[in-house]
């Protein structure tokens, strides 16, 4: 008798909580908690980009359910998560966002510090969670957004580093997406219908809670 593998359980946490700080020139910490499960950053370096790295981690998750969506689930995409790291120094944490069936998320996060010992905790995994995608990147743009609205983008800029621009592209895209539940979809030649800098003037300043 054939005995049928039953699979796994897997539960998505609702409980999401995300905090980011900007500690003044090239410097921000941030505190991730995820079910019962809590990263803290203690100290984010300029030798990084942090709300960039995340933000295009977010949107190349949204750009392969669009393939999918278009081209069918059994479409294979080469490079079907995102990966960066937020760095300190040393160490720092290496974050990997995967896609889940369902419109969730998987969300990996290893850390790069030694302990006091001298022994390497490289690829330690310190957050392994599954999250609904929207939930997910409703917290991380309330977050995001309550940063731009009380720093502006040139204050932005100025507490991180001199030649670091604030994503703003990024930024829009996931708060249309988030807002509008729908990709926003730009020319890459010409004007694009019925949009323009009024637009996203008004969708910057829409709040998103």
């Amino acid at each position: 008798m054939k005995i049928k593998k039953i699979k796994p359980i897997i539960k998505t946490e609702t409980n999401i909580e995300f905090k980011y700080k900007l500690e003044g020139f090239g410097c921000s910490k941030a505190y991730l908690k995820i079910g019962d499960t809590k990263v803290i950053f203690p100290s984010i370096s300029y030798l990084c980009f942090p709300i960039t790295d995340l933000l295009e981690g977010l949107l190349s998750i949204i750009a392969e359910w669009d393939i999918i969506s278009k081209q069918g689930k059994n479409t294979k995409i080469t490079n079907d998560d995102s990966v960066f790291i937020w760095e300190d120094e040393p160490g720092g944490y290496a974050w990997s966002l995967e896609r889940h069936r369902r419109r969730n998320l998987r969300i990996i996060i290893k850390s790069l510090y030694e302990d006091e010992s001298g022994k390497e905790k490289y690829n330690k995994i310190v957050l392994d969670k599954i999250v609904n995608f929207k939930a997910f990147l409703a917290v991380i743009l309330t977050q995001i957004d309550a940063i731009v609205k009380e720093y502006g983008l040139l204050g932005f800029r100025g507490n991180w580093a001199t030649n670091t621009q604030f994503p703003l592209s990024q930024f829009l895209e996931l708060k249309y997406y988030l807002l509008y539940n729908k990709i926003l979809y730009i020319s890459k030649e010409g004007k694009t219908k019925n949009w323009s800098l009024k637009k996203e003037l008004q969708l910057l300043n829409t709040e998103i809670l």
